[in-house]
């Protein structure tokens, strides 16, 4: 029974598929004899294409192992290969079966031809990616958490039971909600879940969202590319996003956040990728948000004034800070913790 590689039809197929790609590809038969040689690798042999038709693999190219491949059925993949004009290439030897897995022929594919460039970009591509983990590790430094648990001034009841859930907060990998009234102590506990996370040694980066006019939210939130604005950086600029990456971002008073950028920090929530202002391809992102407000988000969700669908994403895990007036003993602490620090 005629193989189909060796059917004209085959021989018509590789003609209109292979003839003009830059991949160097050839097909050989069971015996191992070239069936079909495409231009490319025609040029990259130097041997004309009727030269070679109905040749004998080893006869073309004697370093050739394609006969191994055929008798032992099994493929070699993205090995290296010397020829005999002195080049060495990334090749594919792949034998070819039948529905009743019967060798019916095999395919060669030359992918890579200058192996010393190669190196090299793999080589250049390691010091860049070394390099980019002294920059992370920089960051990280730059921008760390300044407040551990010991900083929340307390012995009260509800200070312990506040200190205890920090710490069971801190070791399930979710997004935290802190609520209570201003000046309880908010920013001191989204630093303190932070550094008890195994997030710890990743960059804290916090961003205070009524501090900062609307206009300039999105830009500071998710950066910004060379000349996508007027007065734009050159270079671009990198957002708390991307700064906070493989960390955790503190969103403080994210009840004062414009409706329109919750929905784009929705999609945040629900992608795992951001896009700066002007760019074009998504930059993925892992951090966990922690944001913190005075507000009642409930309320604000009723009055369609903050998203119902970004409070259920922000409040996965929501912390309350009681006021001072229901942890009077805590009072004593806090005066003498004050004169410490300022007198």
């Amino acid at each position: 029974m005629k193989s189909f590689i060796n059917t004209q039809a085959f021989l018509d197929f590789c003609h209109s598929a292979f003839d003009n790609i830059p991949i160097a590809i050839d097909f050989l038969d069971t015996e191992g004899k070239m069936i079909y040689i495409n231009q490319a690798f025609s040029d990259f042999l130097k041997i004309p294409v009727k030269d070679m038709t109905g040749k004998l693999v080893t006869d073309i190219n004697s370093t050739s192992k394609f006969l191994q491949t055929l008798d032992t059925g099994k493929a070699d993949i993205a090995v290296k290969h010397s020829f005999p004009n002195g080049h060495e290439a990334i090749c594919h030897r792949i034998p070819l079966f039948d529905n009743q897995r019967n060798l019916v022929g095999g395919m060669g594919m030359i992918l890579f031809e200058e192996i010393a460039e190669m190196e090299n970009l793999l080589n250049r591509c390691k010091q860049l990616d070394r390099k980019i983990k002294l920059y992370q590790h920089e960051i990280a430094r730059l921008n760390r958490a300044k407040y551990n648990i010991d900083d929340f001034i307390g012995e009260s009841k509800s200070a312990v039971q506040l200190k205890k859930l920090v710490t069971k907060a801190a070791k399930v990998n979710t997004n935290v909600l802190i609520t209570g009234e201003s000046g309880v102590g908010k920013e001191i506990i989204a630093h303190a879940i932070h550094q008890k996370s195994s997030r710890s040694h990743m960059p804290f980066v916090s961003i205070n969202c009524s501090a900062i006019p609307e206009n300039l939210l999105e830009s500071e939130l998710f950066g910004y590319e060379e000349g996508s604005f007027t007065g734009a950086k050159k270079g671009g600029n990198m957002g708390k996003f991307e700064l906070a990456n493989g960390g955790t971002l503190f969103l403080d008073e994210i009840g004062e956040m414009p409706y329109p950028m919750q929905a784009k920090l929705l999609r945040v929530l629900q992608e795992k990728e951001i896009y700066r202002i002007g760019g074009k391809y998504p930059l993925s992102i892992d951090i966990r948000i922690i944001s913190a407000t005075h507000k009642d988000l409930s309320f604000l969700t009723q009055r369609e004034e903050f998203r119902e669908d970004l409070y259920y994403r922000l409040n996965i895990l929501q912390i309350e800070i009681p006021p001072i007036k229901k942890k009077k003993k805590d009072i004593p602490l806090l005066v003498d913790d004050f004169i410490h620090k300022f007198y």
